[in-house]
């Protein structure tokens, strides 16, 4: 169908339209955006519909595709919103905390191998 006819019915109905109808017709009109011609065929991205990039991605240091840098930012990031410093609070046993000398024991360094054989040996037992 043509633009003239789909005028040309638009008019023939609006003719037998009350005036409340003619103007909540009107309303709705008025409330059309005319296309613009230049933006008609663009369509917004995704992140234009969000409001464009997010501020804090914007303000990071150069260089994120860097492994090593990246690495960096999200690990100072997830200390900076996870890690608190817990070491004075509610801590009854604070003041105990080195005071046994262990005599240089590798206990420490190589409890999971200490805990791994144990476990061995306990199901070698069985």
């Amino acid at each position: 169908m043509s633009s003239l006819e789909i005028r040309t019915q638009i008019n023939q109905r609006l003719w037998n339209l009350s005036q409340e109808q003619l103007n909540t017709v009107l309303e709705f009109i008025e409330s059309i955006e005319p296309l613009d011609e230049n933006n008609k065929n663009q369509q917004k991205t995704v992140i234009e519909k969000m409001g464009g990039y997010p501020k804090f991605l914007l303000q990071g240091t150069g260089n994120l595709s860097d492994r090593d840098v990246c690495k960096k930012i999200i690990g100072d990031r997830m200390k900076d919103k996870y890690i608190t410093d817990t070491s004075h609070q509610n801590e009854p046993l604070e003041p105990f905390i080195g005071i046994i000398d262990t005599k240089g024991s590798d206990w420490v360094e190589n409890h999971n191998q200490y805990l791994g054989q144990t476990l061995l040996d306990t199901h070698d037992n069985e």
